[in-house]
This record gives structure tokens, C-alpha cells and sequence, in this order.
């Protein structure tokens, strides 16, 4: 899944950090070291699929600086603002502060960690009617009940 960072509008790849196996049978150079194939290495840059969903449409970002887009520049107008500056001091929008926002999250690396596995719940099925008794289903892999007094 591709993760973006969004600045006045306009979606920048978010960067990553991940580790991944040179799958290739050529050897390549990265941050300075020869990765042989079949080397693991840490990758930080930019988001990888983002990069791509962005040369599939063949642009560096997508989205409009707000400041540009003549719709939302009508809107303010029509809310009676001479300009966007106005329409910003009124909804309390600091342009600083967005730009030290964007630099912060921009700055982070979405780091791919794998989750940590939780118990399954356990949920009520059958019922005494059936069963003489309630009965329990879950758990990983097959689906196995047990009696209530079991569990």
C-alpha cells in the first residue's frame, strides 16, 4: 500500500524504510555498497509504490496547490473574502506551521514492521438447545467448537 504526505494539496511520496533481498541476478550499487544478488539490504527513500503509481500517470506528484486552484479560489469569493489570505486569518490557518507540519511528516520514515500476532477471539455458536450446552468456535486454522465449561 503507497503512503503520500500531503502539502497545500499537492501528495508527495511518503518515505520508507524496509528490509528486502536483491532478488535480481545482477549485482547493484546502493548507498555506496555493492549489493550481490541474493544480499539482503535496508532500503530509506521514498515510498516505492507511490513512485510508481506516480510514473504510471506520469507526473512527480499528485494534487493542485489550494492557493492555485481556481475552484477553491472561487469558493472563497463566494464566501465574500477579497482573498485567500483573508479566508486563512478567518479559519485560523498558519502557513508556518503547515510547512513545519509537512517537513516533520515528511521527514518520518513509515517503517514496515510486522505486527504482533493476538490471541483469536472466541465466539459464542450453537446453543444449548442443540448442544445441551453453549458452545465456543474460533481459534487459528480449522474452525473447532468446544463446550463453554471446556474453554
Amino acid at each position: 500500500m503507497s503512503s503520500f504526505v500531503s502539502h497545500r494539496g499537492v501528495w508527495h511520496p511518503a518515505k520508507e524504510k524496509i528490509g528486502l533481498t536483491n532478488k535480481s541476478d545482477q549485482p547493484f550499487e546502493y548507498n555506496g555498497e555493492m549489493i550481490q544478488p541474493g544480499d539482503p539490504f535496508v532500503y530509506s527513500g521514498p515510498d516505492r509504490q507511490a513512485l510508481k503509481e506516480l510514473a504510471d500517470e506520469g507526473v512527480e506528484c499528485f494534487g493542485k496547490d489550494f492557493k492555485n486552484d481556481p475552484e477553491f479560489l472561487q469558493m472563497v469569493r463566494n464566501m465574500g473574502f477579497n482573498d485567500v489570505d483573508s479566508y486563512f486569518k478567518v479559519i485560523g490557518y498558519d502557513e508556518k506551521k503547515d510547512d513545519e507540519d509537512f517537513k516533520k511528516k515528511a521527514d518520518t520514515f513509515k517503517a514496515h514492521e510486522i505486527k504482533e500476532r493476538v490471541k483469536a477471539i472466541k465466539v459464542m455458536a450453537g446453543g444449548r438447545a442443540s448442544t445441551k450446552e453453549a458452545s465456543l468456535v474460533g481459534g487459528f486454522g480449522n474452525q473447532q467448537m468446544k463446550s463453554a465449561a471446556e474453554a
